[in-house]
């Protein structure tokens, strides 16, 4: 933050994804959702920090994997599933 390195909570990212999937139609690619967060918010951090909290929230019920590519997972095509984020 600021140019210095902090520690966060493990859900520093979180509002800043859910407000970018509040902005998305109700499917769409993990990677779009990862790139419009980065493409935003200058937040310092990879890709990999917001795939794994996206994969997070689909654990907890927000997203639903719609078709897995595991062998891309940035473009696996999830779906909202949870009023909280239509």
């Amino acid at each position: 933050v600021s140019g210095n390195l902090v520690s966060l909570p493990e859900d520093f990212l979180d509002s800043f994804i859910y407000t970018e999937m509040s902005k998305l139609p109700d499917s769409f690619t993990i990677a779009k959702l990862v790139g419009n967060v980065m493409g935003e918010y200058e937040l310092m951090v990879g890709d990999r920090p917001l795939f794994e909290r996206v994969m997070h929230i689909i654990q907890n019920g927000d997203l639903t994997i719609i078709e897995d590519w595991a062998e891309r997972p940035m473009m696996t095509m999830v779906r909202k599933i949870n009023e909280r984020v239509k």
